[in-house]
């Protein structure tokens, strides 16, 4: 029965699952929305300046190859427009579809990796070349949707992190720079655009040790203190993606003290993105004592359980036709992330009475009828882990009738998933 349940052990009293709230690497960047299809540019064409249409990344190459000057940006940062334009939306992209032979292959971001090592040595308020950073780190952050492509040269990984290290925030909030690629408020979307890079290259086990070695949990964790909602989503996912490895939960848990409390406030964050990274960055950190117990002290059980409740709600509304205005239930991965942090931090004794004195138990049942089989498996363990020792002593048969019917409601809600259609969520970048 609990055998390969989010690859951890089968023992329920310990049970510590895993399960990575993050989606998989080539649909972690997706922001669905429509887009128009362009012309593609011949392969090793220019495309001159004002013409609007579909650069390549053979068409960058070839810019960069006879381009004396980077800082004379004009007619590459319109070849790296073009192309985020042309691929942004991952199910719009012609280059990141999986169906396509050359997907499985390693495209060549060396020339790119060149021109922002050589932005990352310049001035920062160089204004020129403000644009063409923004662009050049959009062109790598798609590009390492690819897994072939996330083996970047430790030259690389060296220069994101100098970059994002030096990166300090504006004096200003950052909602109004939304559609300004250059000025003061250009590092915010800088920071956000490094910080998912990372998110991405920290899928590979040796991309995460480049990150930690160039003091990676410090850097992100100061990450954390800024305001802007696309920096804190991006970072929280950045911090859940190195999580997902033993060295990374390990240097983050050494951090809990400062991590913990901040992650928890972003769980009431008003963007969906934030606490939904912010508890994916819980749930993987939550695998280890030192951070359940900084969930603990810093009163954070009370705010998952009110989280808890909200999307045990929407779960019981939908069931009945209709939606709250949250909507905290159809989001998948926010789900089975809160699933499986409950399921992690009920391992503690102390934990396990404090979910049992704010009614968390209730809501979790509730759990057990949604879609997501990844979150129906996180709550069993969490409701062993909460209920079995209230058991001990009693009746052999009360505690299979417990088992039992834990069984029954994970049937119950396969069957429900089975008879409509999964609910919408919202998309995640």
């Amino acid at each position: 029965f609990w055998s390969g349940v989010n690859r951890a052990d089968a023992c329920w009293r310990m049970y510590s699952g895993r399960y990575s709230g993050g989606v998989s690497p080539s649909t972690s960047l997706q922001n669905i929305a429509g887009h128009g299809q362009v012309p593609k540019t011949p392969p090793g064409k220019v495309r001159p300046p004002g013409v609007v249409g579909r650069a390549t990344l053979g068409d960058i190459n070839q810019h960069l190859r006879t381009v004396k000057d980077v800082r004379d940006g004009s007619i590459l940062d319109q070849l790296l427009q073009a192309y985020v334009s042309a691929n942004e939306i991952v199910r719009m992209s012609e280059d990141m579809s999986d169906t396509e032979p050359s997907y499985q292959a390693a495209d060549d971001l060396s020339h790119l990796l060149s021109v922002l090592d050589y932005i990352s040595n310049q001035p920062a308020k160089d204004i020129p070349l403000q644009s063409v950073q923004l662009h050049v780190l959009k062109t790598i952050k798609i590009l390492t949707r690819k897994a072939p492509n996330r083996n970047l040269p430790p030259r690389g990984i060296a220069t994101i992190m100098k970059m994002l290290s030096q990166a300090q925030p504006p004096p200003t909030p950052s909602y109004v720079s939304q559609d300004q690629d250059t000025g003061p408020h250009h590092t915010f979307r800088v920071v956000s655009e490094l910080v998912n890079l990372l998110l991405n290259l920290c899928y590979e086990r040796d991309n995460v040790d480049s990150v930690l070695d160039a003091n990676g949990a410090n850097i992100l964790a100061e990450k954390l203190r800024w305001e802007d909602r696309d920096v804190l989503a991006g970072t929280s996912g950045a911090i859940q993606s190195i999580c997902y490895q033993p060295r990374g939960r390990q240097e983050f848990n050494s951090l809990a003290s400062i991590i913990i409390p901040r992650l928890l406030q972003l769980l009431n964050h008003d963007n969906s993105k934030v606490h939904t990274r912010a508890i994916g960055a819980l749930h993987n950190l939550s695998s280890m004592m030192e951070a359940v117990l900084a969930i603990r002290d810093n009163k954070g059980v009370p705010i998952l359980v009110a989280l808890l409740i909200k999307a045990a709600c929407d779960i019981k509304d939908e069931s009945k036709g209709s939606r709250s205005a949250s909507a905290l239930g159809g989001n998948e991965e926010l789900v089975c992330s809160l699933a499986g942090t409950f399921q992690n931090i009920s391992r503690e004794n102390s934990t396990r009475k404090l979910i049992l004195e704010e009614g968390g138990v209730s809501p979790l049942t509730h759990l057990l009828f949604c879609n997501y089989v990844p979150a129906q498996a996180a709550v069993v363990g969490a409701l062993m882990n909460i209920l079995g020792p209230e058991m001990e002593g009693k009746h052999e048969s009360t505690r299979a009738s417990f088992k039992k019917m834990l069984s029954l409601a994970l049937v119950v809600g396969a069957t429900v998933s089975c008879t409509k259609p999964p609910p919408s969520h919202p998309d995640v970048p």
